[in-house]
C-alpha cells in the first residue's frame, strides 16, 4: 500500500518536473542564438537537390546523413529555417520524457541528467546531430526490453547515421544484442538477419561512404590508411587518457578515479565492462587522430553508459559481494549524484550565459541589415568565410565566397576553397559584381592593422588561410560598423567596399 503510493507520489513529482523543464527548455531555445555549426547542416539539407542527392552533397562534410534527413523532411513541409530549433527541440523533449520514464535507476539521479548540460543543453537547446543518437539509445533500450529485436537491430542503423560516436555506441550496442542471444538461447531467424543484421551493416557502409574524405578534403587530420597501420594506430589508443579529462577540465587523477569505479560497477557484467572499454578506447582513437572530442560527443558516450547501469541496476543482488555492495553503495550515493550534479551547474552557467549573452554576432548583424534599408539587398562577403553561415537563418541577402569563386550559404571543407587571397582580389569580385548588378557589397572581416603603412599585411583567418593586403588596399574600404559583442568567435568589423 504504502510502496504504491509512494510510486505514485514519485511519478506525480517526475511529471511536474518534465512540465517545468519542456517550459524552461522552450523559452531558453526562443533565445537562444544560432551560430555557424548549426545552420552549416541546414543550408546543406535546403540547398541539395533532393533527398536521393544527400550523399553527395555530404561527401566531405565529416558527418552521416540522418540529421541532414530530418532537416530536409522539416523543410519540406514548413520552408522556414526555425525548422532548426523546432527539430532540435522536439528530439529533445521526447528524449527527457522517455528517459524519465523509461529508464529504471534512482528517480535522484535521472531528475539531475535531465537538468544537467548534456540532455539539456547539448541535446536540446544546440541544433546539433547529438540529441538524435541520445534519444535513439533510449529507444533502442525500450523495444530490446520489449524483446523486438529486429526493430532495435533497425533503430542501431540509424543511430550509425547520426555521428561518430554514435556509430561507436551502435556498434558496442550490436554486439551487446549477439551476445545477449547467444547467452539467452535465442536464435536469430531469417527476418532478424535481413530486416535487422543487413541494414545495419548497409548503414556501416554507407558511413564510410560519407565520412571518407576525397583527395581534396580538408574535413579532418586523419588520413585513411592501411589495415595494418589502421590497427596499430588503434593498439596506440588501448591506454585512454584523454577523454575523461575533459569532462572534468583536465583533472586528470580524478578523471582516473572515476573510470576505476565505473570499471568497478560494470565488473558486476564481465561483458559489460568490455563494451565500456571498448567504447572507451574507439572514442580515444576518435579524438587522437581524427578530431577533438568535445561536450556533445562525450553526452552521446554518457547515454550509453547509463543504459549499461540501468541494466545492471535492477538485476539481483543477493550473489553480490560485500565488496561489490560496498561500491554500489558508492556509485549510487556518492558517485553519480555528485557528477550529475557537476553537469547540472555546468549546464546553469551555459543556460545563463546563452540567454545574457550573444554566441555570435550574426542576430546583431541582421538586425542592423533589416533597419538599414540600403544595405537589405547588398552582397556580403566574409574573411574568414565561415563568418556568415549563420547569417542565413536570419537574413536573405545573396552571400559570395570569393576563395571558391561562388555564391552559396556556405564555405566547402576541400581544396576549391583556396589558401591564399588578397583584398584586391576581393575587390575585384566586387567589381565584376558590380557589372552584372548594381548593388553595395559588403565585407565583414576582424579588422585591419594599419600600423605599418609600407608592408604587405598578411591576416591569418586560420590554418592554414591567409589574406594580404597592403595599407593602399584599405583606400575603398569604408568603415561602417563594429560587432564585437558575442562571447564566441564571430565578432567582426563590417565594411562597405566602395
Amino acid at each position: 500500500m504504502f510502496s504504491k503510493f509512494y510510486i505514485k507520489s514519485e511519478n506525480r513529482i517526475n511529471i511536474v518536473l518534465l512540465i517545468g523543464w519542456t517550459i524552461s527548455v522552450l523559452v531558453l531555445s526562443y533565445h537562444h542564438e544560432i551560430w555557424r555549426d548549426e545552420m552549416r547542416a541546414l543550408s546543406i539539407a535546403i540547398n541539395c537537390e533532393s533527398f536521393f542527392n544527400l550523399p553527395v552533397c555530404l561527401k566531405n562534410e565529416g558527418h552521416p546523413i540522418l540529421w541532414y534527413l530530418l532537416l530536409k523532411l522539416a523543410y519540406s513541409i514548413f520552408p522556414n529555417t526555425i525548422v532548426l530549433k523546432l527539430v532540435a527541440i522536439l528530439i529533445g523533449i521526447l528524449s527527457g520524457w522517455l528517459f524519465i520514464f523509461h529508464f529504471k535507476i534512482p528517480n535522484l539521479l535521472k531528475r539531475l541528467y535531465l537538468f544537467s548540460s548534456m540532455m539539456y543543453w547539448e541535446n536540446t537547446i544546440m541544433c546539433r546531430n547529438y540529441g538524435i543518437s541520445s534519444l535513439l539509445i533510449i529507444m533502442f533500450s525500450i523495444v530490446y526490453e520489449r524483446k523486438m529485436i529486429v526493430t532495435a537491430l533497425m533503430l542501431l542503423a540509424l543511430l550509425v547515421q547520426t555521428n561518430v560516436i554514435g556509430l561507436i555506441v551502435s556498434i558496442c550496442l550490436f554486439f551487446f544484442v549477439l551476445y545477449d542471444c547467444y547467452y539467452n538461447e535465442i536464435k536469430l531467424s531469417r527476418s532478424h538477419i535481413t530486416m535487422g543484421i543487413i541494414p545495419f551493416i548497409a548503414s556501416i557502409l554507407l558511413f564510410y561512404y560519407l565520412s571518407k574524405p576525397s583527395s581534396i578534403s580538408n574535413v579532418s587530420n586523419f588520413q585513411f590508411v592501411s589495415l595494418t597501420a589502421l590497427l596499430l594506430q588503434l593498439a596506440k589508443a588501448m591506454v585512454p587518457g584523454n577523454i575523461m579529462p575533459k569532462i572534468l577540465e583536465g583533472q586528470l587523477v580524478l578523471s582516473i578515479v572515476i573510470l576505476l569505479l565505473l570499471a568497478l560497477y560494470f565488473f558486476k557484467n564481465k561483458f559489460y565492462i568490455f563494451l565500456f572499454y571498448c567504447a572507451f578506447v574507439m572514442i580515444h582513437f576518435i579524438d587522437v587522430n581524427v578530431y577533438d572530442i568535445d561536450a556533445r560527443h562525450l553526452g552521446v558516450f554518457l547515454m550509453f553508459i547509463i543504459f549499461l547501469f540501468h541494466r545492471l541496476y535492477n538485476e539481483s543482488k543477493n550473489t553480490e559481494t560485500e565488496f561489490y555492495r560496498k561500491i554500489n553503495w558508492i556509485e549510487e550515493r556518492i558517485f553519480y549524484p555528485l557528477v550529475f550534479t557537476i553537469l547540472v551547474i555546468v549546464n546553469i552557467a551555459m543556460c545563463y550565459n546563452d540567454y545574457k549573452s550573444d554566441i555570435s554576432s550574426s542576430k546583431e548583424f541582421a538586425h542592423y541589415i533589416h533597419t538599414h534599408k540600403i544595405y537589405r539587398d547588398a552582397v556580403i562577403i566574409s574573411e574568414p568565410d565561415y563568418n556568415v553561415e549563420s547569417l542565413p537563418y536570419y537574413l536573405d541577402n545573396p552571400i559570395y565566397f570569393p576563395r571558391e569563386n561562388k555564391f552559396g550559404k556556405y564555405s566547402s571543407f576541400t581544396k576549391r576553397n583556396r589558401d591564399s587571397i588578397s583584398l584586391n582580389n576581393i575587390v575585384q569580385f566586387r567589381d565584376i559584381i558590380q557589372k552584372v548588378k548594381p548593388t553595395r557589397v559588403l565585407l565583414i572581416i576582424k579588422d585591419f592593422d594599419t600600423t605599418n603603412k609600407d608592408k604587405v599585411h598578411n591576416f591569418h583567418v586560420y590554418v592554414p588561410k591567409k589574406m594580404s593586403y597592403t595599407i593602399s588596399d584599405l583606400r575603398r574600404m569604408y568603415k561602417i560598423k563594429d560587432f564585437q559583442s558575442s562571447t564566441g568567435d564571430e565578432n567582426y568589423t563590417l565594411y562597405e567596399i566602395l
